[in-house]
């Protein structure tokens, strides 16, 4: 592992350790300069999260959110497919202490077991059917449900998904979660250009969840009211 501990500052007034990567990441260079990263989709999905609750970061990154989510109480599964980016934020939870509440789960998120092509690519890795492109490697793949009955987790209050385009197939790993009746909040990020990569549109993400009985909303919506 090449990293190199930074500050990671909170919106609460507290500031984390950070293992940032020595080579180039767009994401990690932000923080190395501006000492966060905290979006409101980061604010929203802990405002959603009960006290000491259970959450799982699909797309953990470097664990920008997964650090703070764990230091605020909760206990996090971090998935992360990157081998590099997986082992950064173990080193990360282990100087902050939170390596009993922080689980890091080095497998791409999809609906079967298999291994995959993953191209390592910063904030933006993604699976790739490519063997052309740079910095690829071959990761296991698992559904949520799987990683879940590994760890004998029995709950979980909120999803944090970020996965680069393989959304709809997260969705379709974790349909028991989804559909049981203390299913969890999702907050997701996605565009329509990596959905495009995987032969799906924006709409056809929305109507994933809404077939599952969830309501999409745009994070900054007025219609949106934590209760």
């Amino acid at each position: 592992m090449m990293g190199t501990a930074h500050r990671l500052d909170l919106p609460w007034g507290d500031s984390l350790a950070i293992v940032l990567p020595d080579d180039y990441d767009f994401l990690a260079s932000h923080v190395a300069q501006a000492g966060s990263y905290f979006p409101p989709t980061f604010e929203l999905a802990l405002d959603l999260a009960p006290a000491g609750g259970t959450i799982v970061d699909l797309g953990a990154h470097l664990g920008t959110f997964a650090l703070a989510a764990a230091a605020s109480g909760n206990r996090v599964i971090a998935v992360e497919a990157s081998p590099r980016n997986a082992e950064l934020l173990e080193e990360s939870a282990r100087l902050n202490g939170l390596d009993t509440a922080i689980t890091v789960v080095p497998v791409a998120v999809s609906n079967r077991s298999d291994t995959v092509r993953f191209q390592q690519q910063g904030p933006w890795g993604q699976i790739s059917g490519s063997r052309w492109a740079d910095d690829v490697v071959d990761v296991p793949a698992r559904t949520v449900i799987e990683i879940l009955a590994e760890l004998e987790v029995g709950h979980v209050d909120v999803v944090k998904m970020d996965v680069e385009g393989s959304e709809i197939a997260a969705i379709e790993g974790m349909d028991p979660l989804l559909s049981a009746p203390d299913a969890p909040m999702i907050v997701y990020e996605s565009n329509a250009h990596t959905l495009r990569m995987f032969d799906a549109t924006p709409e056809q993400l929305v109507d994933a969840f809404t077939e599952r009985g969830y309501d999409s909303y745009l994070v900054g919506d007025p219609e949106v009211e934590l209760t």
